[in-house]
């Protein structure tokens, strides 16, 4: 073989394999494009109903605080039933219209993928299992997970850009015995009640709503609320008393609270200028004074 005829074979080789390589490559980065992509979907929706969904969330964790802790069974209850049990239900559904907008958006295996929301997921399951595992209380005021979704979906209205509204007190009040009734009237009565009041069902997910609200809460604006320092205290002692999948998972996200939410203002303050700085302070100090579980 003569040495030009080698020295072309030699060519054609190295050019085939440069372009396979090429190739390779750059089906690579597509991939990792492709799942970047994936998981700025998930950061970005989550950022856009993170107002609502606290709101959602803080409201019916003081509900539920009250119901166990500040005689509302005694007070509201007993002046206005009919209200109590509204408002209650439309706490409930309210929480449950904005999970499901999250749900229609982004899938929640996409937030598994981006650190910052992979937490946020995780509470937001403990939510759900809360109402509808037969773990505490047995059936007695459970809401299914279908029948969450359900009530979800029958808050949502359509915008004419194609985004989802959930309904006000009013919308829900005036439809509540067409809509609504069916799906959640036996919830009001095992809620609004001393049996209620005394299980674990609320208990835990008073302690759910309280790590979704901290997670939830960048501005802390809800960490002084009565229900948010009630929930911090029985947060700190689930660990000891956790016998159910619920509890101990719950427990060992809550005692990393604190060290995520420090990390994650870390990170916070050294992209920061100056001028920003002293705000992310006084959240590292509200992160930093929540026990820990344990």
């Amino acid at each position: 073989m003569s040495t030009t005829v080698l020295a072309a074979l030699i060519a054609a080789g190295t050019s085939l394999f440069v372009t396979l390589g090429s190739l390779l490559l750059q089906r690579h980065f597509t991939r990792e494009d492709r799942a970047d992509d994936e998981r700025s979907k998930g950061r970005v929706v989550l950022d856009k109903y993170r107002g609502p969904l606290l709101q959602a969330a803080s409201d019916l964790g003081s509900r539920v605080d009250k119901i166990r802790h500040r005689d509302f069974l005694g007070t509201t209850v007993s002046l206005d039933g009919e209200y109590a049990k509204l408002s209650t239900l439309f706490r409930i559904a309210q929480y449950c219209g904005w999970r499901e907008v999250l749900h229609r958006e982004v899938q929640l295996m996409r937030f598994d993928r981006e650190s910052d929301t992979q937490a946020v997921a995780a509470f937001i399951g403990f939510v759900t299992w809360a109402m509808a595992s037969d773990k505490h209380d047995g059936t007695y005021g459970l809401v299914w997970v279908e029948h969450q979704r359900g009530i979800g979906e029958l808050m949502l209205s359509e915008r004419t850009d194609g985004t989802s509204l959930v309904c006000g007190f009013a919308t829900f009040r005036r439809g509540y015995g067409e809509r609504f009734e069916p799906w959640m009237e036996d919830v009001a009565g095992a809620w609004l009640s001393d049996r209620g009041r005394r299980g674990e069902r609320l208990a835990m997910l008073q302690i759910a709503l309280y790590g979704l609200v901290a997670l939830l809460d960048e501005e802390c604006l809800h960490r002084h609320r009565p229900w948010f320092v009630t929930s911090r205290e029985e947060a700190t002692r689930l660990a000891a008393g956790a016998d159910t999948r619920l509890a101990v998972e719950m427990a060992e996200a809550l005692a990393e609270l604190p060290s995520r939410k420090a990390r994650e203002l870390d990170a916070a303050r050294a992209g920061q200028p100056e001028a920003n700085r002293a705000r992310a302070s006084v959240s590292s100090a509200a992160v930093t004074s929540t026990p820990r579980v344990g």
